[in-house]
């Protein structure tokens, strides 16, 4: 590997890439529609879900640990055959709303040779199949949620944990080591709070559209902050009409 390819590029999926709402929501949505999940999967998703919320009332219990708790709760899952998430990304891809902006960073990073890496909290499946559709000809590396398969389906359980909070900084420093990335070189963007643990983790750090905290916390640390547009583009995966609101990665 030569030096500029230890650059990397890590980018959070949803409100980053892909457009509001998630792309989790979106699937779980679909698969209630079409009648694919189990009556009692969802009620055992719901208790865990109200189980987790009430704890977090009641005891002083560490905000990261609780949303990994919640991210982790798959059980709404069990029994949907895994095929389901391949499927319905290619059916719906049409209809995803991508940020223009961010494809036209990923084209940049792609064009100085950098590695890409997707991190984010969805399911994995979802997210690699975004990431074969981004990569092209390329290559697009995930960290993502993993859900536990039995034979062809699902089981509501996970593995290898959350990939929320600081799990994601973890998440990229495993990569890097896995693919000899040099992190100070290297890049990251996202998009909420959860995302700061992965945008410290990285020399030129970006915050997407973000919200009050991660604005106050973008101008603690010295991170840019762009504000990408919703625009026209949508899974076509075509730059349209740019706007950078930071210097190019050549004047970094």
């Amino acid at each position: 590997m030569n030096e500029e390819n230890k650059t990397g590029a890590f980018f959070d999926l949803d409100g980053t890439i892909v457009a509001p709402p998630s792309l989790e929501m979106r699937f779980a949505a679909h698969l209630a529609l079409c009648g694919k999940l189990r009556a009692s999967a969802v009620i055992r998703w719901l208790a865990t879900a109200i189980k987790e919320g009430t704890r977090g009332l009641f005891i002083s219990a560490d905000a990261c640990a609780r949303l990994k708790a919640f991210d982790e709760n798959k059980a709404y899952l069990a029994g949907v055959n895994q095929e389901m998430a391949q499927n319905w990304v290619t059916a719906s891809l049409g209809d995803l709303e991508l940020y223009p902006d961010a494809l036209e960073r990923l084209a940049r990073h792609r064009s100085h040779g950098h590695a890409i890496f997707l991190v984010s909290g969805t399911l994995g499946p979802l997210a690699r199949s975004i990431a074969r559709r981004l990569a092209g000809d390329g290559e697009i590396g995930v960290a993502a949620i993993e859900p536990e398969t039995l034979g062809e389906h699902w089981t509501g359980r996970t593995h290898g944990g959350a990939v929320c909070g600081a799990a994601k900084a973890r998440a990229v420093r495993d990569l890097a080591a896995h693919h000899d990335i040099d992190l100070a070189r290297s890049y990251a963007y996202g998009n909420s709070a959860d995302d700061q643990w992965m945008l410290g983790a990285v020399a030129h750090a970006t915050a997407v559209n973000p919200g009050a905290l991660l604005t106050w916390l973008s101008r603690r640390h010295g991170w840019r902050i762009a504000r990408w547009r919703r625009g026209a583009t949508r899974s076509g995966f075509v730059a349209h009409d740019a706007q950078e609101l930071f210097p190019p990665l050549g004047e970094l």
